[in-house]
């Protein structure tokens, strides 16, 4: 006993398959950023919880410092983002964090070490791993979303 099975449309089945294929790269680039800038939004609003104190507080007096002065946290906010994506031929990064220097002329990723984890004169914070922990789990959902409606622009 023989049967025929005639299979239409495969030719155009295949031949998005190929496509996505070719775009995957690209697809995991956009799903990447669109992860980062979950993560990036969740670190902004940590960098505002930061306890500031006054700018005339001398941090080499006795005793620890509770926070930063209202410079130094507008210097992590005008410092903070996302870098350029960075293409090391088996995958693909992003970095984020602080650059730059504030109205003082000290470096942001100083002021954001000290606050994260504290030295002799300033208590810890912790304000950036908590917002990177907190919000790992929305990154990753946020890029498998984006990375789902791109394959279905091809694949409907």
């Amino acid at each position: 006993m023989a049967t025929k099975l005639t299979v239409k449309g495969l030719d155009e089945l295949i031949r998005k398959m190929e496509e996505l294929g070719d775009k995957g790269k690209e697809f995991a680039k956009r799903s990447l950023y669109e992860g980062a800038g979950v993560m990036a939004n969740s670190i902004k609003s940590s960098i505002n919880g930061i306890p500031t104190r006054p700018e005339e507080s001398d941090p080499k007096s006795p005793g620890m410092q509770t926070g930063i002065t209202p410079t130094q946290k507008q210097g992590l906010v005008d410092g903070f983002g996302i870098t350029k994506m960075i293409d090391t031929g088996t995958g693909v990064n992003v970095k984020i964090g602080f650059g730059g220097r504030n109205a003082d002329g000290k470096a942001n990723s100083a002021i954001a070490d000290a606050a994260e984890s504290g030295r002799s004169w300033i208590q810890p914070t912790h304000f950036f791993s908590q917002a990177v922990n907190g919000s790992t789990g929305a990154a990753q959902s946020a890029m498998e979303q984006e990375f789902d409606r791109q394959v279905r622009q091809i694949l409907p």
